[in-house]
């Protein structure tokens, strides 16, 4: 299976946005299984701050910032379509 032609577009935004290291890129096929308590996303130390550098560098919010279940978070949408959310938890 190949990557996505534009894996790498979204590998330099993420990057940039939140930071971190890559390692060599793979496609893989997941299906989770979520419940009633899960919650997956990025947490983040400033919604705010984090939301600002991901718009600068090409991320488009999908929904705009909210509360809920004692965190702030936004659904992003990075370069390809890879839709995220990235939350605060709120103190």
């Amino acid at each position: 299976m190949s990557l996505p032609e534009n894996v790498d577009a979204f590998v330099k935004v993420f990057l940039g946005a939140l930071g971190g290291t890559s390692t060599k890129q793979v496609v893989l096929t997941v299906t989770p299984a979520p419940s009633s308590t899960s919650s997956t996303g990025y947490e983040v130390s400033s919604l705010t701050d984090t939301l600002a550098k991901t718009e600068s560098l090409g991320v488009g919010i999908f929904v705009q910032p909210y509360s809920s279940s004692g965190r702030t978070a936004a659904i992003v949408e990075f370069p390809g379509g890879y839709v995220e959310e990235i939350h605060e938890v709120s103190e």
